[in-house]
């Protein structure tokens, strides 16, 4: 089957797949991307662990995130799975740190580099230690991710797919904004947005009521649907939990500097 066919019938699966999820709980696009996310791991230690193409992407990813790396225990058959893995891992590791000469020069400083006037060469040591590609199971989670969103916008003016959006919560303010950065000439942007908006503001006037029902003067009151609001705004403003990443990420040496190319031994400058 070609490309083209295949992903036209991923597309067609993926369809049905988020007016499901337009059934449950919470952003459906979250949802789905955490499923995706699962799928993929399961299916790469299962049956993709010995494949070569596999394997050199993981040794330029140095492995999978944080996140996905972890979510591997949740996988039936991680464990032969990330051993086969970890030893391919461990030993790209341990050859990049043979070719590190330590200790390790003080970061160069340049005018020229600060007024843009030589191009910065990326540091020798990011390059050792540093992955030269994501993860792979966010890649997945991404391509995905952005079919969901045109979906979304494609049908959502259709009377059918249509009506499951607009009993469910809707998407997610992240979720969202990709879908404008990402089509922002889609002919049901528009629609979206006004449509995204009236949810917010029903989430809006319930957290309203679950505050005053807070108050010493109204608790005695009974709660209602709005007693789970703030934890529903929590997904509606973040997302699902480990579905975007964290902003706790910097550079190896939490510094801007470049390194200068005695960290590598003089044979393996060419690299």
């Amino acid at each position: 089957m070609s490309r083209r066919r295949l992903l036209e019938k991923s597309k067609y699966i993926s369809y049905f797949d988020l007016r499901d999820a337009l059934s449950q709980p919470g952003c459906p696009v979250c949802s789905l991307a955490e499923r995706n996310s699962f799928r993929f791991l399961d299916a790469l230690l299962y049956e993709r662990v010995n494949d070569v193409g596999t394997r050199d992407g993981l040794r330029k990813s140095l492995g999978f995130c944080n996140w996905h790396a972890w979510k591997c225990l949740e996988v039936p058959n991680a464990p032969l799975g990330l051993g086969i893995i970890h030893h391919d891992l461990l030993g790209e590791i341990l050859h990049r740190l043979s070719r590190l000469r330590v200790p390790l020069p003080i970061p160069s400083f340049s005018f020229r580099r600060i007024w843009g006037r030589r191009k910065a060469k990326r540091p020798l040591l990011d390059r050792l230690l540093t992955p030269s590609d994501s993860c792979p199971a966010c890649r997945s989670v991404r391509f995905f991710e952005q079919m969901y969103l045109e979906i979304l916008l494609d049908y959502i003016d259709e009377e059918d797919f249509g009506g499951h959006f607009s009993r469910s919560a809707g998407v997610c303010f992240p979720h969202l904004t990709i879908a404008i950065g990402k089509y922002p000439g889609h002919r049901n942007l528009e629609l979206l947005i006004k449509s995204q908006k009236k949810k917010w503001e029903s989430l809006r006037a319930e957290l309203a009521e679950f505050i005053r029902k807070n108050d010493y003067k109204y608790s005695h009151e009974p709660r209602g649907a709005e007693s789970d609001s703030w934890k529903r705004s929590l997904e509606m403003l973040a997302g699902k939990r480990e579905v975007f990443p964290n902003q706790v990420v910097g550079k190896l040496d939490g510094s801007a500097g470049v390194f200068i190319d005695k960290v590598l031994d003089p044979e393996d400058k060419k690299e």
